[in-house]
């Protein structure tokens, strides 16, 4: 997997820190003073679900503070992990500008920079740092690539000590929390720490919201909500329009806490007795996750979008500041969803256009996700159909399959069987998830769509090419060659295309699988050659990789180590399989040498990598194997064991691989002959004979 060119755009929005939209902020005494006590750990975990106050509470304890702050307003679109990394070696940026060329270098994939390498150098930077410094992670429950919490974790384990990591998040991350506890390097804040205490709820409720209640009205309240943020807020809202003591009572002691009915009850009230207009503003413009005034009056088709904005700030309805200079906004995700539910029921004709416009609007700004979002659900096809077959393949290059996956899976099926390319895409992307069957059928129709076209030979060549990866995975040589050949049958005159390249080296790949050594060296190094001359990296490390395996085959294990190696150099800041090849097959060379030490680095660089691709690739069962081994020859015979398992499911995730089975076979006859069990070893030979 190879990022693209295009470096990812920064929000400046999300490095602020944000502002308070209550009239009033409640002092959190006793719970800035736990956090004061433990500044000098390294990581701060403050985890609750929605509603609990956890932004505000952080944000005033910095602001009384004047603690120097780095942070960072996390979404799911930074699952990416170079688009995070960004974010926070920006945020980080003006206490340590020795990070400016580092960002630099990150982003234009400076051959070399690794993501640990990455991590070196700021924790390096981060050592000059004179005062405590505080990186805030908001919302890190949007964060769900195993790549990212990985990185954090070994950031965490190095963090300089003026550098402390403060992580906001509605659920425990996947870090070892546990470890990180015993070694002291741990101050947590959970849901009992952030309930609001009867104090706490009478200044929030009298100063905040402006009511008029009595110590017992409070006391009940807050047993109702249990000290629930939001769920006080919501009471609030909808209290502030009885005037009656009878009216208010009633309401209280009718009150149920948090249930997500109650939420809507309580929604709904307010939502009835804003004006006409104000609700309309609302529904229409739920259809956005980010708001400024310019975004709204194109949506809603009015020119009052400012006013607007000011008015819902001003009487705090769930409306909140991204930034200091108030102009974008984005509403509270239970207040959103209701607000869609409420438009779906409301307006339900109008959703089409709603989306129309606001497409319309991200297309004027060049901001074509937004633009192919809002076409789907407009079901403006033509138009997603346009910008996804435009856009997809550089989103793919840049590591992003998944979205692009996401965008088809909201497809409906006619789209497909109009648009080879769009076919093809659902193909590949099917492919990489191991998704067999959907891989087959996008391809098949793809396939026959375009033999049905004239002129499109070249197109016709990308869908060989992918069988023929196909067949790489599956270890089977032959049909490796058939559709090789025919993908470069059909581009004999395009020797600049990637798939060409790609093409001539599936060629020699098929023919070291099937022992035609000659073959294979020629094709492989045509493709190297080709590779490097177009700047196509990672089919040019690749052709390289497997020429070493060719050089190990011929028993020249030196010449290929030295092939891996060069492989190896050329890692890129997110992570190829090539590379990951390189290192596996450079721990088994290792191996064979009897230096395990090497070979264990070699591995464990391997599995790094390996993590930040979310997929697994053809060397996948290659790198259990090799632990395997590693594993049995330390002595962990149940680790080594279930190594071989792992290998055996990877290598049929893309179809039959006896090729491979036989090998994992082998191995654990090795093993069950080692512990002097001949039966089983005899019930293996059986099982699993070479084909």
């Amino acid at each position: 997997m190879e990022r693209g060119s295009q470096d990812p755009q920064i929000i400046t929005t999300k490095l602020t820190i944000p502002p308070h939209y209550l009239k009033k902020i409640i002092p959190r005494t006793h719970v800035y003073a736990a956090m004061e006590a433990d500044l000098q750990r390294p990581l701060i975990l403050i985890t609750a679900p929605a509603g609990f106050g956890k932004t505000t509470l952080v944000s005033e304890w910095i602001r009384q503070r004047q603690l120097a702050t780095a942070w960072v307003s996390l979404e799911p679109a930074d699952n990416d992990t170079l688009r995070f990394w960004c974010y926070i070696l920006t945020a980080l940026s003006p206490f340590l500008p020795d990070l400016t060329e580092l960002i630099d270098a990150w982003q234009n994939e400076q051959p070399g920079l690794s993501i640990e390498r990455l991590l070196t150098q700021l924790i390096n930077t981060a050592i000059t740092l004179a005062e405590d410094t505080l990186l805030v992670l908001d919302d890190y429950h949007t964060i769900s690539t195993p790549a990212i919490h990985q990185a954090l974790t070994f950031l965490l384990e190095h963090l300089p000590l003026r550098l402390h990591i403060i992580l906001i998040t509605r659920r425990d991350p996947p870090l070892p929390l546990a470890r990180f506890r015993v070694q002291g390097k741990l101050t947590e804040l959970r849901t009992h720490d952030l309930r609001f205490t009867n104090e706490e709820a009478t200044i929030f409720l009298t100063q905040a919201m402006n009511l008029d209640l009595s110590s017992e009205d409070i006391i009940e309240l807050r047993k109702r909500t249990e000290g629930w943020i939001a769920g006080l807020q919501l009471a609030a809202l909808s209290l502030q329009g009885r005037t009656s003591y009878a009216s208010i009572a009633h309401f209280i002691q009718t009150f149920s806490g948090i249930n997500r009915n109650v939420l809507h009850y309580l929604t709904d009230e307010v939502l009835q007795q804003l004006p006409e207009d104000v609700q309309d503003f609302l529904l229409q413009t739920s259809i956005l996750e980010r708001l400024n005034a310019s975004l709204c009056d194109a949506v809603t088709g009015n020119s009052n979008g400012e006013l607007m904005l000011e008015w819902l700030e001003q009487n705090n309805l769930f409306l909140n500041a991204l930034d200091n200079q108030q102009r974008w906004y984005r509403y509270d995700q239970l207040f959103l969803e209701l607000l869609n539910h409420r438009l779906k029921q409301k307006y339900p004709d109008l959703l089409p256009e709603l989306h129309h416009r606001a497409g319309a609007w991200y297309a004027q700004q060049g901001m074509d996700i937004d633009v192919i979002k809002h076409a789907i659900i407009a079901e403006d096809l033509e138009l997603a159909v346009q910008l996804i077959e435009q856009h997809a393949w550089q989103f793919i290059q840049r590591g992003e399959e998944a979205l692009v996956a996401l965008w088809l899976s909201q497809l409906p099926e006619a789209s497909f069987t109009s648009h080879p390319m769009l076919s093809l895409l659902q193909a590949y992307t099917a492919f990489l998830q191991a998704q067999m069957e959907l891989y087959e059928q996008a391809l098949t129709r793809s396939e026959s769509l375009w033999q049905q076209e004239q002129h499109n030979s070249h197109m016709l060549s990308r869908v060989y090419d992918l069988r023929a990866r196909a067949a790489l995975y599956r270890s089977d040589g032959p049909q490796i060659v058939h559709y090789a050949q025919q993908a470069l049958d059909l581009l004999d005159d395009e020797h600049s295309s990637p798939f060409y390249c790609s093409s001539l080296l599936h060629l020699g790949a098929g023919y070291l699988y099937q022992g035609d050594l000659i073959p294979a060296a020629h094709y492989l190094a045509e493709s190297y050659r080709l590779g490097q001359k177009h700047g196509y990296t990672t089919i040019a490390l690749a052709a390289a990789c497997y020429h070493g395996l060719l050089q190990n085959i011929q028993g020249n294990l030196r010449t290929a180590a030295q092939t891996f190696q060069q492989v190896c150099g050329e890692t890129h800041a997110i992570a190829t399989w090539p590379v990951i090849a390189a290192h596996v097959y450079l721990a088994d060379v290792y191996y064979e040498w009897d230096d395990i030490s090497t070979a264990q680095l070699h591995i464990q660089q391997a599995r790094s990598l390996s993590q930040q691709i979310q997929n697994e690739g053809p060397v996948t069962a290659q790198l259990y194997l090799v632990m395997a081994r590693l594993a049995w020859l330390q002595e962990e015979r149940e680790q080594a064991l279930t190594y071989l398992i792992q290998a055996e499911h990877s290598s049929q995730r893309f179809g039959p691989n006896p090729t491979f089975l036989a090998r994992i076979a082998e191995l654990r006859m090795r093993f069950l002959l080692a512990q002097g069990d001949l039966n089983a070893a005899q019930q293996w030979q059986t099982q699993y004979a070479p084909p």
